[in-house]
This record gives structure tokens, C-alpha cells and sequence, in this order.
């Protein structure tokens, strides 16, 4: 689907039964699946679009969406959408940040990865690199309203 990423944006801060949603699914070909049902939360994967689609009841809207990376799943279950400024999985720190324009709000550094956060308003874009081979491997995105 074209521009996925940001009808993606667009779902952030809405319900599940918002026509927005319902309007993605179709378009995207795709019926997710209850990952995960909690007092606090619900996953839906779009399996075949490689997106978890995270809704919070807690705050009452869809807060969370992480994308399958290019290594983790069989290739047709991976996210093949685009990304902000054309990053990709398997790009490296310096080219991610040259594609954005910009430098990361925060990093962290930990055993296999090294995080990074691009705070863009109410969205924070977290990319994952491999600690070793320095390449792009995850990418959530998080809505706080």
C-alpha cells in the first residue's frame, strides 16, 4: 500500500471501530489478528503486512505500532511500507540520520543494539540497530497525546 506509514500515523489516537481503521484494513488487504487481549491492551497483527497495531485501554486509543523487521520473519510477513524520509530496514545510523535530517533526541546503548529516538510532536519514532553490523533491524512508533 501506498504511503502506508502514514495512514498508519492517522490511526494513532483513534478507537478500533473508528472508520479510519476499519478504512486501513480493507485497503491494506489484510484482517489482523488478536495478538494479545489484556485488561490493559490489545495487539492486533496485520500477519501478512508485518505491523503490530497496539491499542491501549488504558488510555483509550491506538498508541503503539511496531514493524517487523527485515530478518526476523519469512520475507512475505515483513513490513514492506515506507518510512519517514525513505529509511529502510538495513540502513545504517549515519544514513538514517542523513535520510531524517537529523540527529537523534536520545540513544541508548545496550548489549546486541544501540536505540534511538526521533521525537516528532506526539509521535517518538524508535529505530533499532544491530550493535555489530550497525543496521537498521526495528522500528516502533509510539503516540503520546
Amino acid at each position: 500500500m501506498e504511503n502506508c506509514f502514514e495512514r498508519i500515523v492517522e490511526l494513532l489516537g483513534k478507537l478500533p471501530g473508528d472508520p479510519l481503521f476499519v478504512q486501513f484494513t480493507k485497503d491494506i488487504g489484510d484482517t489482523p489478528d488478536l495478538f494479545l487481549d489484556t485488561e490493559k491492551a490489545v495487539w492486533y497483527h496485520f500477519k501478512n503486512s508485518g505491523i503490530y497495531l497496539n491499542y491501549l485501554r488504558t488510555v483509550g486509543y491506538f498508541g503503539l505500532v511496531i514493524f517487523e523487521s527485515m530478518d526476523c520473519y519469512p520475507p512475505e510477513q515483513r513490513y514492506r511500507g515506507n518510512f519517514p524520509g525513505g529509511i529502510q530496514f538495513g540502513d545504517d545510523r549515519e544514513t538514517v540520520r542523513k535520510k531524517l535530517d537529523s540527529i537523534p533526541d536520545s540513544f541508548e546503548v545496550a548489549d546486541k543494539e544501540t536505540w534511538e529516538e526521533y521525537r516528532m510532536g506526539p509521535l517518538t519514532l524508535t529505530l533499532a540497530f544491530h550493535s555489530r553490523s550497525n543496521k537498521l533491524t526495528s522500528v516502533f512508533l509510539a503516540y503520546k497525546a
